[in-house]
């Protein structure tokens, strides 16, 4: 069966002929974007909550930095991780600052159209998944049949997530896979939420859809959920023969079907449905809901939501002195340089009276001191730090001594016999003193062996024994998954590290580059510059290494190394510059042969 469509009639035919309870709307935030709700974008919401945290100096001043550096902007879940995180550590955060409670506000937005839409077929029994927080869709349900459908969510345990349902109103229900704003606790907006995998029994029902032939209907959605959505429907490629029937509307206001190459994000969410099977069409998104409604759902006027205006009605404001400290944290995790955004001197008024911890004041600034190379002023604030062996690897490998940064960690050799004994992701919780042992003699093997080019057999072979341990951890931590690690930055360093040590104990080459680009891909996703920095360098080393294998390596290693340096060599930590300089040196012996 090939599906032909040249004109949006057609598409609204197939639609209106399809069985209501055999569709799944899937949906995210244009949704709740039109007119009542106004709802904000990522895009939108992301510099209202940076400008709330750091004040508007810093704001400007990092959205002027982070426009230069990346393609668009930074992901929302990684900023607001770290304000969490901020927040987490503030003496009081109900008084000094707290922005997160502002989401709670959206519960207050009222319905708009296509809320009214979707209602008509949840009544006809059709699932609506979404991405968003609020209960809009259940109201606009109550608004038009006058019933008591819930706008009070419940957990379903089975699911492991929050469910709008009555079955004895609607054989509908609708998901809400990344949390609601009832339960600030579990929310999804940082990553710590969304890099949970979706649960078993919610993984089973969205197979059993598709299996079934069901319709899935995407609409205001980005299709970037790449910490758990996407990988799940890309590994569902073995159901790519069923009939179920994928359509995508791509918010637009040019009109017209797309037949072109789609983004690798597009690509993964449409992997389980057959070619013939995927319709991707550009249209305004309201227009088109409307042109499926099953009924008039009537226009009732509603004052249009403020959603900024209410946000701010729910948080306590930051004050100057947080705006400076927030804004170190901001620094941080994006690899913006604090030089170009913070005043001459930054570092020499610190406030502990607002924190719980010394140390988290102290290693925002030995931080942010590191990556602007101002070692001198660093090493005072690394006096103050905890004298752990964790907190001493991160001060030696900051400082890049590389060595003692692996010397100070859990010995490997004890780390693959604690990972031998968990079995599955819930048994044990891997920390980051697993984590950073692993990664920290990574680091050193492979400077050690490239810091001796005319040795480099004999290092590798002194390394072997410890190269390959660790190769099994990290392998047992990518089997194991996310719901494995406290943070998602271990799952990142352990595909980097696997893949690299790989190619340099193994000589397996495509599975070095499929792990090292799956991690650049997701730093990039995140937003994290010296991630993506740290796994290009590693992906120029595979290729340098493979240059006996196949010529054409040169020069992809040379488009890494170049991709390196347009970051602006001055803006690159200490230990990537050495890595880069390293590497260098081995491209020009290897061109020069």
């Amino acid at each position: 069966m090939v599906i032909v469509m040249t004109t949006r009639k057609d598409l609204v035919n197939l639609i209106k002929s399809l069985e209501p309870s055999k569709i799944v709307f899937w949906i995210g935030a244009g949704i709740d974007h039109n007119v009542p709700t106004n709802l904000p974008l990522a895009k939108e919401l992301l510099e209202k909550l940076i400008e709330l945290t750091c004040g508007n100096e810093y704001a400007n001043k990092i959205k002027g930095q982070y426009d230069l550096l990346y393609d668009g902007p930074p992901r929302m879940e990684t900023i607001i991780s770290e304000i969490k995180l901020f927040e987490s550590e503030l003496t009081d955060s109900s008084k000094n600052g707290t922005v997160v409670p502002g989401f709670s506000s959206f519960l207050e937005a009222p319905p708009n159209q296509c809320h009214k839409i979707l209602a008509q077929y949840l009544k006809q029994g059709s699932n609506i998944v979404s991405l968003n927080y609020g209960n809009t869709v259940s109201k606009a349900f109550n608004m038009q049949y006058n019933t008591n459908f819930p706008i009070v969510p419940m957990f379903d345990n089975e699911m492991q997530m929050y469910l709008y349902s009555d079955e004895s109103i609607t054989q509908g229900k609708i998901y809400h896979p990344h949390g609601v704003a009832e339960d600030l606790d579990t929310i999804g907006i940082s990553l710590s939420e969304v890099k949970k995998v979706l649960s078993p029994q919610f993984k089973r029902q969205i197979t059993e859809w598709i299996s079934s032939g069901y319709c899935f209907i995407f609409l205001g959605y980005s299709c970037s959920d790449t910490l758990d959505i996407n990988p799940f429907f890309e590994h569902l490629n073995f159901l790519s023969n069923n009939n179920s029937m994928a359509i995508l509307i791509n918010h637009s206001s040019n009109e017209s079907f797309d037949s072109s190459k789609q983004s690798k994000e597009r690509e993964d969410l449409l992997t389980p449905f057959a070619q013939n099977f995927r319709i991707i069409f550009n249209t305004d998104t309201g227009k088109f809901l409307d042109s499926i409604k099953l009924h008039d759902p009537g226009d009732q006027a509603v004052q249009p939501f403020n959603w900024s205006q209410n946000f701010c009605k729910k948080i306590a404001p930051y004050n100057e002195q947080l705006h400076k400290y927030i804004t170190l944290g901001i620094i941080k995790v994006l690899g913006l340089d604090c030089q170009k955004i913070l005043p001459t001197n930054w570092y020499r008024d610190c406030s502990y009276e607002l924190f719980r911890r010394h140390w988290y004041v102290d290693y925002y600034f030995f931080n942010c001191l590191t990556e602007a190379r101002m070692l001198m002023a660093a090493r005072k604030f690394s006096k103050k730090l905890s004298d752990d062996n964790l907190t001493k690897s991160d001060i030696y490998a900051k400082l890049g001594l590389t060595k003692k940064a692996a010397q100070t960690t859990i010995p490997v050799e004890e780390i693959y016999e604690y990972l031998n004994t968990v079995n599955n992701p819930t048994s044990a919780i891997i920390d980051w003193n697993t984590s950073t042992a692993l990664n920290r003699n990574a680091e050193w093997i492979i400077l050690d062996i490239l810091k001796h080019p005319l040795s480099f057999q004999r290092k590798l072979e002194e390394h072997s024994k410890k190269a390959s341990i660790i190769i099994k951890c990290n392998q047992k931590i990518i089997d194991l998954g996310n719901d494995s690690i406290i943070d998602f930055f271990q799952y990142l360093t352990a595909l980097r590290y696997y893949g690299v040590l790989l190619m340099i104990s193994e000589n397996k080459y495509d599975d070095s580059i499929r792990y090292l680009k799956q991690a650049l891909f997701h730093y990039d996703a995140v937003s994290v510059r010296a991630g993506s920095i740290t796994c290009k360098l590693l992906l120029s080393l595979v290729e340098i290494l493979n240059i006996k294998n196949d010529k054409r390596s040169l020069q992809t290693a040379e488009s890494y190394l170049e991709s390196v340096k347009c970051y602006n060599l001055k803006s690159i930590n200490p230990k990537n510059l050495y890595l880069y300089v390293l590497l260098k040196v081995y491209y020009y012996f290897r061109k020069k042969r």
